[in-house]
């Protein structure tokens, strides 16, 4: 195993233990603020989002439903 991969891993790792947790927290989920979130970045229908370290993809899901194609990436 390269040093990439093993970092990579170690990050998974970590985030996999905090994952449940944060998925559950309101302010991560709440789709009424993610969706004024959303609405901030005047993104719609035609757009598209790459959403970085997205974690669980709840901001990505609500710029998804502005009409654009929203792709969300995570490591974990």
């Amino acid at each position: 195993m390269n040093d990439r991969t093993t970092h990579a891993q170690r990050i998974r790792e970590q985030f996999d233990k905090q994952a449940a947790a944060y998925a559950q927290l309101d302010f991560a989920s709440e789709m009424k603020g993610l969706q004024r979130v959303a609405a901030m970045t005047r993104v719609g229908k035609g757009d598209r989002v790459l959403d970085v370290a997205c974690g669980p993809g709840f901001l990505t899901m609500a710029l998804a439903m502005t009409g654009a194609t929203a792709i969300g990436l995570d490591i974990t």
